[in-house]
């Protein structure tokens, strides 16, 4: 007699399921994230990398930077650093004064210049498999939020592309732009100047590993025998390691041009595709079980 209407949810015509659309919501803020942190480089992350490659310089000329309040030790070893880079030979003293006035003009980069920069990141600094797996996570993300026809199809094309580039990021070591590094290890430091194994406290491997750090600049940077007299010490190993920074700064440890690549471990990495898998099949998964 009454016939019994079932309510239908319109949401559910509207919107594709809760956890679904959660893990997509997601998808985007990652992608999105992604995305930013790459154009930013030119902006921030490059004004982080041109003033602290410029402490290194100014730490080698003797300088003090403007925004910083010096104390009186502070200010005696940037006479003496002053008075070992005016002993310096010209030709390396030219060098390094052009190199920081490189890092000065990067500092003072237009707007126009860093979007300029922006462009040559994206087209050669940034992996074409990273790149491509930011447009098509946005993309499809969109797409299935409007529950487009054929997204929960390419939604396989993510874990795919996270999947060709850890491959290409493990293997092509080679490949990458790597910084050079000059620094000796903990193991080197601990078997050729401390001569005996480190201390179980923390705070006590702290003092021996720095009082290696400061035997190894001596005994290689400054052709000289470690003293007895503390103060002497002191101004051996401040001596050396002026000579190190010198030799950082000639053989081109720091990149004035641009960034690289670094290689990523392979266990953050595979977690990157073990993500995509699971949002590949838990979104179509939950999109099956709706139409059915």
């Amino acid at each position: 007699m009454y016939k019994k209407h079932i309510k239908k949810d319109p949401l559910s015509e509207t919107f594709i399921p809760t956890p679904a659309r959660i893990l997509v919501i997601i998808q985007l803020c990652l992608a999105f994230s992604l995305l930013l942190w790459q154009a930013s480089l030119p902006f921030m992350g490059d004004l982080y990398r041109v003033r602290s490659q410029m402490l290194l310089y100014q730490d080698v000329m003797g300088i003090i930077p403007s925004h910083q309040e010096a104390t009186s030790n502070q200010l005696e070893h940037a006479e003496r650093n002053a008075q070992h880079f005016k002993k310096l030979p010209r030709s390396l003293k030219t060098s390094i004064l052009q190199g920081y006035e490189q890092l000065e003009k990067q500092l003072n980069y237009t707007f126009s210049q860093k979007m300029i920069r922006l462009t040559h990141i994206f087209s050669y600094e940034t992996s074409i498999f990273e790149l491509a797996w930011i447009f098509f996570s946005i993309l499809i993300s969109i797409l299935l939020l409007k529950r487009m026809e054929g997204a929960n199809q390419a939604i396989w094309i993510l874990p795919l592309l996270a999947f060709f580039y850890l491959f290409e990021n493990q293997l092509n070591e080679d490949s990458l732009k790597k910084p050079l590094n000059f620094f000796p290890t903990e193991e080197e430091i601990v078997r050729n100047y401390i001569q005996k194994p480190l201390s179980s406290k923390i705070s006590e491997q702290r003092t021996e590993l720095l009082h290696g750090w400061h035997l190894y600049l001596i005994k290689n940077w400054t052709n000289e025998n470690p003293s007895d007299d503390p103060k002497l010490f002191h101004l051996q190993a401040e001596e050396g390691e002026y000579q190190f920074n010198v030799m950082r700064l000639t053989k081109k440890e720091i990149n004035h041009d641009e960034t690289y690549s670094p290689k990523v471990s392979f266990f953050l990495l595979s977690l990157y595709v073990a993500w995509n898998l699971f949002f590949a099949w838990f979104v179509r998964t939950c999109l099956k079980s709706s139409i059915e």
